[in-house]
């Protein structure tokens, strides 16, 4: 809570940590919004570069020492990718998996922390107002009304 001797100077205060920790995080939100998207882009980005390795491993396999001999023989072309070039590809794409997923854990925490850093102004600005005096200087008049809204006599 703050502790400056003008109530509505301690207010202003209070209202003004509690608005740049709105700002905060929704700026953090934004950030987690965007990384979690980058995230997924990148899983979706190495699924297919590990599926077309997958494939070039397999047609290369199809292609090697289990194919039939004899006139017979179906003539298939060979591949025209090189599957160490896929399988290289498919590395880069986990790095660049691994690195958006840091990214979308780290702003993960930092909007948390900014939640916390909003609930704990949320809570000095209610603890300041209502740490004001009445407008009228009559503490009592509070107490008086809300007791007179149950009085049905």
């Amino acid at each position: 809570m703050t502790t400056d001797p003008d109530p509505s100077s301690a207010l202003l205060t209070a209202a003004r940590q509690f608005a740049d920790a709105s700002r905060t995080v929704a700026a953090a939100n934004a950030a987690m919004t965007e990384t979690a998207i980058a995230f997924k882009m990148a899983d979706a980005t190495a699924h297919n570069c590990h599926n077309n390795a997958l494939e070039a491993h397999l047609l290369d396999r199809d292609h090697g020492n289990s194919q039939s001999m004899g006139f017979t023989a179906k003539t298939v072309p060979a591949p025209e990718v090189d599957p160490s070039a896929i399988s290289v590809e498919a590395e880069w794409a986990k790095l660049y998996y691994g690195r958006a997923e840091v990214a979308a854990k780290n702003a993960e925490i930092a909007a948390e922390r900014a939640q916390e850093e909003l609930e704990a102004a949320q809570a000095n600005l209610m603890a300041v107002a209502q740490a004001l005096p009445p407008a009228d200087g009559d503490y009592a008049a509070p107490l008086h009304q809300v007791a007179d809204l149950f009085d049905t006599a």
